[in-house]
């Protein structure tokens, strides 16, 4: 999740994909990300759910820049400094001040209380995939989570 209003940066991984163009690594992304059975939009590069940026053209994911434009400027220097031809994330906006979900604005406060008000099932599965994180990935959120529900 890209949050450059009450997010923290953290390190993240990059590889490289094995499609040769960026449509079919748009699409396996959007595939990977995605719910099973889930439809491909039209427009995969417009769609939202996959950022990009595509250096020899230019082009940038316009939903992306709505989200996160400091990150997409980000990724794009990053992008060229490295030699890629392009580079796509996932590009997901923040759904935590939703109603069916936290119904606040996040932070750290908001999460571990959002968290502690989960059923035994919800909260395991929360937990879970917080910890599925590469270590290197650390976040405000993750260290209170470890600190307040510990593994072992």
């Amino acid at each position: 999740m890209i949050d450059e209003a009450f997010g923290a940066s953290c390190a993240t991984h990059a590889t490289r994909s094995n499609f040769a163009d960026l449509n079919g690594a748009l699409e396996n992304l959007w595939v990977r990300e995605g719910s099973e059975g889930e439809p491909l939009p039209r427009d995969l590069r417009n769609q939202g759910r996959v950022g990009f940026v595509d250096i020899s053209s230019g082009q940038q994911s316009g939903r992306a820049i709505d989200r996160h434009p400091q990150t997409v400027a980000a990724i794009t220097a990053w992008a060229k400094a490295n030699g890629y031809d392009a580079a796509i994330w996932t590009a997901l906006a923040s759904n935590f001040y939703e109603p069916e979900k936290a119904n606040a604005p996040f932070s750290v406060e908001n999460a571990m209380q959002y968290l502690e008000t989960r059923n035994a099932t919800t909260l395991q599965a929360a937990l879970t995939y917080i910890r599925q994180a590469p270590p290197e990935i650390q976040t405000p959120v993750r260290e209170a989570v470890n600190k307040r529900w510990p593994e072992g």
